[in-house]
């Protein structure tokens, strides 16, 4: 590199570090040294609403078996101070976006030679493969449940102020009351969906055997009846996961539901619910639906799977995030181990919900008795 062209690469670099810096300098402490005064108008995190029923346009499901994005419904309802219902329903946008079940009806196939033939042809395999559906319906019972004081963090927003003065997202520390409750938790699990098996065929070096005596081996070629092997290895098998599971496990929640008059900002709030669980999954009789090949000379050729291994056992960890108000949003993730093909049963989940409605069930109003 010339030392002219040297010498201007440090200089800008130099000039871009400086600028940097008066940049961080006016977004780390943009109002934080001014003192805000502010009176409590509310405090209360047991004066919540009851139901919340949250409406996901963006949901994603990724694990060893499949992809799918698409949509989900999430409701949850408390029952007093002590119960609480939750329920989940998440499913896919069609075929372009439950990726296996769309490789499996396009691509679902084996090579195959027979002794006389001297070359591959391609078998197409003909199974009506489910959608990815995934619901649950379970419930939860505090444990314990106590309010604690302490302090809250409440967002600086006001459309008055300047756009300057915000765009690190400041924010107050104020005294509040926090609930926090452990609670036992248990319900039904249903899930169902298109899973690839050549993978798991690979891992656990297992041959598949059809009912005309073909084997179908776990590097992905054919040998036909009369032993003869294909010379291609990119089978494609596909087959169908369901099961019908139960949960139980335990969670934590932390509840805030206070709101403030600050000077210059009016009125502001901190009433968000963060939920932290983690939950044992059983399965008692995970389905692996056999494969189905084409057959131009008789019936359906099948292929059993039930030599394939499948755990019947899981586990994982998520949160949710939901706020004490009519409209809004929530969101939640979890991560963990599901029931299914062994080696494959690694899965992430994560929705976001817009809107996010929520109601009280029941409303109390106060009465005074006059004689």
């Amino acid at each position: 590199m010339p030392k002219s062209m040297n010498m201007k690469v440090w200089v800008m670099a130099v000039a871009l570090l400086a600028l940097a810096g008066q940049v961080r300098a006016q977004l780390s402490n943009p109002i934080s040294n001014r003192v805000i005064n502010y009176k409590t108008v509310f405090d209360d995190p047991y004066d919540i609403n009851q139901l919340w029923i949250g409406i996901s346009p963006l949901s994603a499901y990724v694990s060893g078996t499949n992809m799918a994005l698409g949509f989900s419904l999430t409701t949850r309802i408390m029952l007093g101070s002590k119960a609480q219902i939750n329920g989940v329903y998440q499913g896919s946008y069609g075929k372009g976006l439950d990726q296996v079940r769309f490789l499996a009806e396009k691509n679902g196939g084996i090579n195959y030679r027979s002794g006389l033939e001297r070359r591959d042809r391609t078998i197409a395999q003909n199974n009506n493969f489910v959608p990815f559906t995934h619901l649950e319906l379970g419930g939860q019972y505090a444990i314990a449940d106590r309010e604690v004081k302490g302090t809250s963090k409440i967002m600086l927003t006001s459309k008055k102020a300047r756009v300057m003065e915000f765009t690190n997202v400041d924010y107050v520390v104020v005294n509040s009351k926090t609930r926090h409750i452990w609670a036992a938790r248990a319900g039904a699990k249903l899930f169902g969906s298109a899973v690839i098996l050549n993978p798991a065929m690979k891992k656990q070096n297992l041959s598949l055997k059809a009912t005309d005596g073909t084997t179908l081996m776990p590097n992905g070629s054919t040998v036909s009846a009369d032993g003869v092997t294909s010379r291609g290895t990119g089978n494609q098998l596909f087959s169908n996961l369901q099961y019908i599971g139960a949960y139980v496990g335990g969670s934590y929640t932390r509840i805030n539901n206070v709101t403030i008059k600050a000077d210059k900002f009016g009125n502001l709030a901190n009433n968000v619910a963060f939920t932290a669980y983690s939950d044992f999954i059983v399965a008692p009789k995970p389905i692996l639906t056999e494969v189905q090949l084409e057959s131009a000379t008789g019936p359906t050729n099948k292929v059993d799977v039930s030599g394939l291994k499948v755990n019947k056992l899981g586990f994982r960890t998520g949160f949710d995030i939901f706020y004490n108000q009519d409209l809004h949003y929530s969101v939640g993730a979890e991560v963990g181990y599901a029931p299914g093909l062994r080696n494959q049963r690694l899965y992430m989940m994560a929705r976001f919900s817009f809107p996010t409605f929520s109601f009280k069930i029941k409303r109390n109003r106060l009465s005074n008795q006059m004689n």
